[in-house]
């Protein structure tokens, strides 16, 4: 990954007009509370249009602001100036020509864009493929877009999105300001709101409290005034009970989305970026929503239920997925096998085996390496995979544990609810491979066990 902004691999799109010059990313990101008019963020949706952000001697539109970024990705990669874009799915043509001209500015040879609910559709496609129906939700600041994706016949095509400007992370985020500012009222009598300066700091920490909602721990934000600082913790139950009306609006944009794509037959998986994820509550919700999607395994011939055998998930994509399809396009357009322009249908990546790397269990996005040769999974918190018993009630203290033994993995179940495995029932054990699907308990939380190896450096031992 190359690095935009010292070590950071990501650039605010945030410009800074305090000085002479337009400052990208930081420092723009850096004014967006304690001097809201001398930041120009948020800026895409308004290509094209006459909007101007103005500071004491520095004016910029979308246009240029948007060139202000480019110059930094162009400098920052050196000779290696071709480059394939994701752009969220709201952008109009002629917007998207804008982009293109910013490009040819900065002298970026952009080969082509690609909308971005597509770009994360294929690398989650490479990660573990399925034929027909996907959800992709994604977010940036201006909206929140669920849109429909085919993958047939060896391509993958955008069906239709539906950008919710109402539910963009703007819009979270202020919520989630007002959340932690009244919390500080009623623990200290002072409020962040009062002094620029304070709210800026909270402002910042917004983005580790929503990382803490997704992986369902409590957030600890800290706050400083002129002559007072107040450090308080947020639960993650605490955040979702604040964000419920825009999270069950949320999950009514899924099943109109999903209503308007089911002609084009059952609905194979739920495919969330990372910012989308890290929505409070959110993961969860659809969670629970798409139990009622997952299809039955009743088949008996092992070819007609290949497809089948992929339980319906809520997948969490990691950070670069977007920019990972990206790159992969990039070096079709230049072998010219594909053609100049705006993607909505590209041909499928290739597909990225399951048994690479080391043995671990990925769960909502993350991955959880095996770090002993028995792999306690439960609500103990002496487990080696823990999960919260309010979300879970019906998984055991010690629910499940995965040997390795011989080369091999062995999952024994020890719940009172069972465990499966590629949703079939596991009786006492079962060999585990690359690629399978574990779920805790009818219900229970779906995991996929990846990799096939244990780094016995890094082995710890067991009882």
């Amino acid at each position: 990954m190359l690095a935009l902004e010292g070590t950071a691999t990501d650039l605010p799109l945030a410009v800074s007009v305090e000085g002479r010059y337009p400052q990208p990313g930081k420092a723009g990101a850096a004014l967006c509370r304690r001097s809201p008019h001398l930041s120009c963020a948020g800026f895409l949706p308004f290509l094209g249009e006459r909007r101007e952000w103005a500071g004491p001697r520095c004016k910029l539109d979308a246009a240029r602001a948007l060139t202000a970024v480019l110059e930094v990705v162009a400098a920052r990669a050196g000779k290696h100036t071709a480059a394939v874009i994701a752009l969220p799915g709201y952008l109009v043509p002629d917007q998207r020509a804008l982009v293109e001209k910013a490009a040819e500015q900065v002298r970026l040879r952009l080969f082509g864009t690609v909308e971005s609910a597509l770009a994360v559709a294929l690398t989650a496609h490479a990660q573990q493929p399925w034929d027909g129906l996907a959800l992709v939700l994604d977010i940036d600041d201006h909206a929140l877009t669920w849109s429909a994706i085919r993958v047939q016949d060896g391509t993958a095509r955008v069906l239709h999105g539906e950008p919710q400007t109402t539910l963009g992370m703007r819009g979270w985020k202020e919520r989630l300001l007002g959340v932690a500012a009244d919390a500080c009222i009623r623990r200290s009598r002072r409020d962040p709101r009062d002094s620029p300066d304070a709210e800026q700091m909270l402002y910042d920490q917004l983005d580790g409290l929503l990382l803490a909602c997704l992986e369902r721990r409590s957030g600890e934000i800290t706050v400083q005034g002129a002559n007072w600082s107040h450090a308080m913790i947020l639960s993650a139950a605490e955040l979702t009970a604040a964000c419920r009306s825009l999270l069950d609006r949320t999950v009514n944009a899924f099943h109109l989305c999903h209503e308007a794509a089911a002609q084009y037959g059952p609905l194979r998986t739920v495919v969330v970026s990372l910012a989308a994820s890290r929505l409070p509550g959110l993961v969860p919700a659809l969670e629970n929503e798409t139990h009622a999607f997952t299809p039955s395994l009743d088949s008996d011939d092992p070819a007609a239920a290949q497809d089948e055998q992929i339980p319906l998930s809520v997948r969490v994509m990691g950070p670069d997925a977007a920019a990972w399809a990206a790159h992969c396009l990039a070096a079709q357009f230049q072998r010219q096998t594909l053609p100049p322009g705006h993607l909505e249908t590209a041909p499928l990546l290739e597909a990225q085996s399951p048994a690479l790397g080391l043995a671990r269990l990925q769960f909502r996005g993350q991955d959880h390496q095996m770090r002993s040769a028995n792999f306690l999974l439960g609500r103990d918190p002496r487990c080696d995979l823990v999960f919260d018993t309010s979300e879970y009630p019906s998984i055991s203290a010690q629910h499940c544990k995965i040997v390795f033994e011989r080369q091999g993995f062995t999952l024994h179940d020890l719940s009172r609810h069972g465990t499966m495995i590629n949703d079939r029932p596991v009786v006492e054990q079962r060999e585990l491979h690359a690629g399978d699907w574990i779920r805790l308990g009818p219900g229970g939380p779906l995991l996929r066990f990846l990799g096939q190896t244990i780094d016995n450096r890094k082995l710890q031992p067991t009882a």
